[in-house]
């Protein structure tokens, strides 16, 4: 089989990362980089999300937020239909 060679730039600390999930699940990074790229061709499309991890200030807003609607505070709904909403809105 003939080869290519790609070469990547990345952050050290991605490449360090993915070096030891490749280790851990007993393959080389060259073999998941392979069955990525095939995965991408075969399919025509890609996942590229990641875990939200929200900054210090939005972390503090997305509790309270959880603490008003255990409190029933500060939300609407749910509507049933879109008029319902609409009226709430313009009430």
């Amino acid at each position: 089989m003939k080869t290519a060679m790609i070469t990547v730039k990345t952050d050290p600390r991605v490449k360090k990362e993915i070096q030891k999930f490749s280790e851990n699940i007993g393959v080389s990074l060259s073999a998941l980089t392979n069955a990525l790229y095939k995965k991408v061709i075969r399919e025509r499309e890609i996942d590229l999300t990641d875990s939200y991890v929200p900054n210090k200030k939005t972390g503090k807003q997305i509790l309270k937020a959880r603490e008003d609607y255990r409190k029933g505070k500060n939300y609407a709904g749910p509507f049933r239909t879109v008029d319902e909403m609409r009226r709430y809105l313009e009430s």
